[in-house]
């Protein structure tokens, strides 16, 4: 199989959480952290995150992956995506697109997702009705991912694409935003 790596974005301010959201304590371990060990069980040694907000306090935090500085992380989710994909474009051939607060997702999904590629450009994670990530995206969608600016994820791209796979990942459609949603996380209630 070809070369590929995961991609975790983990720029954001976590604004609706009041403090570091990526370091915020899960199960004894911050909550990307949950992250980086699914992709690092599927992908090890190939495993990155996009960091800009509290980007020092996380990297000291987290272990298994190496760290991608996205000085304009501010500017939105799209910015980061597009600043991931062009640092590890030359490097491989396709791209494992996580989100570093979706905790229920586990390695089972992320290979679930690699074994469905052979055969297709992309293959995405579909929830409630929509098309979204972890999704992988091979090099056909660089530009298009590299071209990404401000919120505007990989969400629209999907949406508006005929020509993918999707795999039913329910486990995705719960994030956390709010210390509400960790909570429920901990407690074992996801709605």
């Amino acid at each position: 199989m070809s070369r590929g790596a995961a991609l975790i974005l983990a720029a954001g301010a976590g604004s609706r959480f009041g403090s570091l959201k990526q370091l915020a304590p899960l199960q004894g371990k911050p909550l990307l952290q949950h992250a980086v060990d699914a992709a690092t069980a599927v992908l090890p040694d190939h495993v990155y995150c996009v960091l800009g907000n509290g980007a020092t306090e996380i990297e000291s935090a987290v272990n298994g992956a190496r760290f991608i500085a996205h000085e304009q992380w501010a500017s939105g989710m799209g910015s980061s995506l597009a600043a991931g994909v062009d640092a590890l474009a030359e490097q491989y051939d396709w791209l494992l697109v996580m989100l570093g607060d979706q905790p229920a997702v586990t390695a089972q999904h992320l290979q679930d997702l690699i074994n469905e590629l052979p055969g297709f450009d992309c293959v995405c994670s579909r929830y409630g009705n929509i098309r979204g990530v972890p999704a992988i995206f091979t090099r056909g969608w660089y530009q298009k991912l590299t071209g990404l600016r401000g919120d505007r994820g990989a969400q629209a791209l999907l949406r508006d694409n005929r020509d993918l796979r999707e795999i039913e990942l329910a486990a995705a459609l719960w994030d956390v935003d709010t210390p509400a949603d960790l909570t429920r996380h901990q407690d074992g209630k996801r709605s």
